[in-house]
Protein backbone atom coordinates (compact mmCIF):
# COMPACT_ATOMS: atom_id res chain seq x y z
CA UNK A 1 0.00 0.00 0.00
CA UNK A 2 2.75 2.49 -0.34
CA UNK A 3 1.89 6.13 -2.30
CA UNK A 4 -1.69 5.74 -0.97
CA UNK A 5 -1.01 8.56 1.01
CA UNK A 6 0.97 11.60 -0.27
CA UNK A 7 0.96 15.15 -1.37
CA UNK A 8 0.84 17.61 -4.35
CA UNK A 9 1.58 20.83 -3.37
CA UNK A 10 1.52 23.81 -6.08
CA UNK A 11 2.03 27.59 -5.06
CA UNK A 12 -0.56 28.12 -2.44
CA UNK A 13 -2.18 24.94 -2.86
CA UNK A 14 -1.89 22.05 -0.78
CA UNK A 15 -3.80 18.54 -1.50
CA UNK A 16 -3.13 15.73 0.77
CA UNK A 17 -4.16 12.08 -0.03
CA UNK A 18 -4.85 9.78 3.08
CA UNK A 19 -5.43 6.09 3.31
CA UNK A 20 -8.50 5.21 5.35
CA UNK A 21 -7.95 1.49 4.72
CA UNK A 22 -4.31 1.43 5.76
CA UNK A 23 -3.56 -2.38 6.58
CA UNK A 24 -0.19 -0.93 8.79
CA UNK A 25 -2.91 -0.18 11.65
CA UNK A 26 -5.88 -2.83 10.84
CA UNK A 27 -6.83 -1.73 7.24
CA UNK A 28 -10.87 -0.15 6.53
CA UNK A 29 -11.88 2.75 8.90
CA UNK A 30 -7.82 3.55 9.65
CA UNK A 31 -5.70 6.30 9.06
CA UNK A 32 -2.53 7.35 9.96
CA UNK A 33 -1.94 10.58 11.82
CA UNK A 34 1.42 11.14 12.27
CA UNK A 35 2.42 11.32 9.37
CA UNK A 36 -0.65 13.47 8.23
CA UNK A 37 0.43 15.99 10.85
CA UNK A 38 4.00 16.39 9.69
CA UNK A 39 2.79 16.82 6.36
CA UNK A 40 0.75 19.86 7.41
CA UNK A 41 3.80 21.21 10.31
CA UNK A 42 5.88 21.03 6.78
CA UNK A 43 3.44 22.94 4.64
CA UNK A 44 2.49 25.92 7.13
CA UNK A 45 2.40 28.68 4.70
CA UNK A 46 0.40 27.00 2.09
CA UNK A 47 -2.79 29.21 2.19
CA UNK A 48 -5.63 26.86 0.66
CA UNK A 49 -5.12 22.89 2.57
CA UNK A 50 -7.17 20.16 1.42
CA UNK A 51 -7.38 16.91 2.74
CA UNK A 52 -8.83 13.87 0.65
CA UNK A 53 -9.62 10.27 1.57
CA UNK A 54 -12.43 7.58 1.53
CA UNK A 55 -13.86 7.02 4.40
CA UNK A 56 -15.89 10.15 6.23
CA UNK A 57 -15.21 11.45 9.61
CA UNK A 58 -18.51 11.96 10.95
CA UNK A 59 -21.83 10.26 10.27
CA UNK A 60 -24.05 11.84 7.26
CA UNK A 61 -27.72 11.44 6.82
CA UNK A 62 -28.19 8.78 9.34
CA UNK A 63 -25.55 6.16 8.04
CA UNK A 64 -22.75 5.79 11.04
CA UNK A 65 -20.86 2.70 12.14
CA UNK A 66 -17.27 2.91 13.04
CA UNK A 67 -14.85 1.06 10.13
CA UNK A 68 -17.49 0.14 7.68
CA UNK A 69 -18.96 3.45 7.03
CA UNK A 70 -16.75 6.23 9.41
CA UNK A 71 -13.61 6.39 9.91
CA UNK A 72 -12.99 4.43 13.65
CA UNK A 73 -13.88 6.80 16.18
CA UNK A 74 -10.46 7.73 18.18
CA UNK A 75 -8.62 8.05 15.24
CA UNK A 76 -11.15 10.05 13.43
CA UNK A 77 -11.42 12.41 16.34
CA UNK A 78 -7.74 12.83 16.23
CA UNK A 79 -7.49 13.38 12.73
CA UNK A 80 -10.05 15.98 12.48
CA UNK A 81 -7.85 17.73 15.67
CA UNK A 82 -5.40 17.58 13.30
CA UNK A 83 -7.31 19.59 10.89
CA UNK A 84 -8.57 21.73 12.93
CA UNK A 85 -4.92 23.18 14.51
CA UNK A 86 -3.17 23.74 10.77
CA UNK A 87 -6.24 25.08 9.60
CA UNK A 88 -7.27 22.88 6.67
CA UNK A 89 -9.98 24.34 5.05
CA UNK A 90 -11.84 20.71 3.74
CA UNK A 91 -11.94 17.11 4.31
CA UNK A 92 -13.07 15.60 1.02
CA UNK A 93 -14.15 12.01 1.43
CA UNK A 94 -16.76 9.89 -0.65
CA UNK A 95 -17.84 6.10 0.50
CA UNK A 96 -21.53 6.57 1.31
CA UNK A 97 -23.85 6.88 -1.83
CA UNK A 98 -24.66 10.18 -1.16
CA UNK A 99 -24.27 14.18 -1.16
CA UNK A 100 -23.30 16.13 2.41
CA UNK A 101 -21.65 18.57 3.46
CA UNK A 102 -21.06 19.82 7.48
CA UNK A 103 -19.28 22.12 9.46
CA UNK A 104 -17.03 20.61 12.42
CA UNK A 105 -15.09 23.27 14.33
CA UNK A 106 -14.48 25.27 11.09
CA UNK A 107 -13.27 22.28 9.09
CA UNK A 108 -15.95 21.17 6.09
CA UNK A 109 -16.45 17.73 5.63
CA UNK A 110 -17.44 17.31 1.91
CA UNK A 111 -18.71 14.31 1.32
CA UNK A 112 -19.81 13.28 -2.60
CA UNK A 113 -20.32 9.48 -3.50
CA UNK A 114 -21.65 7.26 -6.22
CA UNK A 115 -19.89 7.95 -8.93
CA UNK A 116 -22.59 6.83 -11.21
CA UNK A 117 -24.07 3.97 -8.89
CA UNK A 118 -27.40 3.98 -7.69
CA UNK A 119 -28.04 6.24 -4.33
CA UNK A 120 -28.52 4.18 -1.26
CA UNK A 121 -32.08 5.88 -0.60
CA UNK A 122 -33.44 7.27 -3.96
CA UNK A 123 -36.48 9.30 -2.56
CA UNK A 124 -33.72 11.90 -0.64
CA UNK A 125 -30.27 11.02 -2.49
CA UNK A 126 -29.59 11.37 -6.33
CA UNK A 127 -27.08 11.18 -8.65
CA UNK A 128 -25.27 14.33 -9.15
CA UNK A 129 -21.78 16.06 -10.26
CA UNK A 130 -20.20 18.96 -8.07
CA UNK A 131 -18.64 21.42 -9.66
CA UNK A 132 -16.06 23.35 -7.22
CA UNK A 133 -13.72 26.45 -7.72
CA UNK A 134 -11.24 27.46 -5.12
CA UNK A 135 -9.46 30.96 -5.44
CA UNK A 136 -8.86 34.32 -3.45
CA UNK A 137 -12.48 34.24 -1.96
CA UNK A 138 -12.68 30.97 -0.66
CA UNK A 139 -14.45 28.01 -1.76
CA UNK A 140 -17.60 27.69 -3.78
CA UNK A 141 -19.37 24.79 -4.95
CA UNK A 142 -22.70 23.49 -6.81
CA UNK A 143 -24.14 19.94 -6.76
CA UNK A 144 -26.24 19.17 -10.23
CA UNK A 145 -28.26 16.39 -11.06
CA UNK A 146 -28.65 13.99 -13.69
CA UNK A 147 -31.30 17.37 -15.63
CA UNK A 148 -28.29 19.82 -14.75
CA UNK A 149 -30.38 21.93 -12.23
CA UNK A 150 -27.92 23.04 -9.27
CA UNK A 151 -29.44 20.77 -6.28
CA UNK A 152 -27.00 22.59 -3.76
CA UNK A 153 -24.09 25.40 -3.33
CA UNK A 154 -22.17 26.86 -0.91
CA UNK A 155 -19.91 29.49 -0.42
CA UNK A 156 -17.47 28.98 2.30
CA UNK A 157 -16.44 31.05 4.34
CA UNK A 158 -19.52 32.51 4.51
CA UNK A 159 -20.58 36.08 3.71
CA UNK A 160 -22.72 37.24 6.40
CA UNK A 161 -24.75 40.57 5.91
CA UNK A 162 -23.46 44.56 7.38
CA UNK A 163 -25.47 45.34 10.68
CA UNK A 164 -27.66 47.31 8.60
CA UNK A 165 -28.91 45.16 6.74
CA UNK A 166 -30.77 42.25 9.86
CA UNK A 167 -33.76 42.94 10.51
CA UNK A 168 -35.32 41.94 13.76
CA UNK A 169 -37.93 39.26 14.30
CA UNK A 170 -40.23 39.98 17.37
CA UNK A 171 -41.73 37.38 19.58
CA UNK A 172 -45.09 35.70 18.64
CA UNK A 173 -47.01 34.42 15.51
CA UNK A 174 -46.89 37.27 12.38
CA UNK A 175 -46.29 36.92 9.02
CA UNK A 176 -42.91 35.89 7.31
CA UNK A 177 -40.72 38.90 6.64
CA UNK A 178 -39.86 37.66 3.12
CA UNK A 179 -40.62 35.20 0.48
CA UNK A 180 -37.75 33.60 -1.17
CA UNK A 181 -38.42 33.54 -5.12
CA UNK A 182 -38.26 29.97 -6.79
CA UNK A 183 -34.95 29.23 -7.58
CA UNK A 184 -35.05 28.55 -11.47
CA UNK A 185 -36.97 31.97 -12.06
CA UNK A 186 -34.07 33.60 -9.84
CA UNK A 187 -31.44 32.15 -11.38
CA UNK A 188 -29.32 32.37 -8.60
CA UNK A 189 -29.51 30.93 -4.75
CA UNK A 190 -30.22 32.57 -1.60
CA UNK A 191 -28.57 32.46 1.51
CA UNK A 192 -31.00 33.24 4.77
CA UNK A 193 -28.90 33.99 8.28
CA UNK A 194 -31.11 33.96 11.39
CA UNK A 195 -28.69 34.53 14.85
CA UNK A 196 -31.02 34.34 17.64
CA UNK A 197 -30.21 35.81 21.54
CA UNK A 198 -31.68 35.14 24.52
CA UNK A 199 -31.29 32.69 27.30
CA UNK A 200 -33.27 28.83 26.89
CA UNK A 201 -35.18 27.84 29.68
CA UNK A 202 -34.23 25.07 31.78
CA UNK A 203 -35.37 21.28 29.95
CA UNK A 204 -33.71 18.77 31.40
CA UNK A 205 -36.63 16.22 30.24
CA UNK A 206 -35.57 17.37 26.84
CA UNK A 207 -38.99 19.05 25.69
CA UNK A 208 -38.80 20.69 22.53
CA UNK A 209 -37.98 24.79 22.32
CA UNK A 210 -39.11 26.67 19.59
CA UNK A 211 -36.86 29.22 18.48
CA UNK A 212 -37.98 29.68 14.55
CA UNK A 213 -41.04 27.90 13.33
CA UNK A 214 -43.11 28.36 9.56
CA UNK A 215 -46.08 26.56 8.89
CA UNK A 216 -49.02 26.55 6.91
CA UNK A 217 -52.88 25.58 8.41
CA UNK A 218 -53.09 22.35 9.54
CA UNK A 219 -52.61 19.62 11.68
CA UNK A 220 -48.92 18.40 9.99
CA UNK A 221 -45.83 19.15 11.01
CA UNK A 222 -43.97 22.52 11.05
CA UNK A 223 -41.90 22.15 7.02
CA UNK A 224 -39.66 24.37 8.39
CA UNK A 225 -38.54 24.13 12.69
CA UNK A 226 -35.61 25.40 14.47
CA UNK A 227 -35.24 24.77 18.01
CA UNK A 228 -33.54 23.25 20.97
CA UNK A 229 -34.77 19.39 21.76
CA UNK A 230 -33.43 16.41 23.74
CA UNK A 231 -31.53 15.75 26.95
CA UNK A 232 -28.57 17.84 25.60
CA UNK A 233 -30.85 20.49 24.41
CA UNK A 234 -28.84 20.49 20.74
CA UNK A 235 -29.82 23.24 17.84
CA UNK A 236 -31.72 21.12 15.47
CA UNK A 237 -33.20 22.05 12.29
CA UNK A 238 -36.18 20.17 10.86
CA UNK A 239 -37.36 19.91 7.24
CA UNK A 240 -40.64 18.42 6.40
CA UNK A 241 -41.49 18.77 3.40
CA UNK A 242 -43.72 15.95 2.35
CA UNK A 243 -46.72 15.73 5.31
CA UNK A 244 -47.06 12.91 6.53
CA UNK A 245 -43.53 11.47 6.43
CA UNK A 246 -40.51 11.70 8.91
CA UNK A 247 -38.99 15.69 9.00
CA UNK A 248 -35.40 15.23 7.58
CA UNK A 249 -32.50 16.12 10.72
CA UNK A 250 -29.95 18.51 11.05
CA UNK A 251 -28.12 18.09 14.45
CA UNK A 252 -25.72 21.62 15.61
CA UNK A 253 -24.11 22.25 19.17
Amino acid sequence: QRGLSYFVRRDDLLLIFVNTMWSGLGGEGRVETAWLAQTLRDHTDARHKLVLGHHPVHPINGYAGEYQRTIEEEAGRAFWQILVEHNVLAYLCSHIMAFDVQVQQGVLQILTGGAGTLPLTPATEYLHAVQCALDADGLRYQVLDTSGQAREWLRWPLALPSESAWQELTHGVQDAPFVLPNAEAAGDAHLVIWRFEGIAAHAADGTPQTLLSMWNAGPQLAPFWIGLMGAEQRVALLLSPEPGRSPRYWLGP
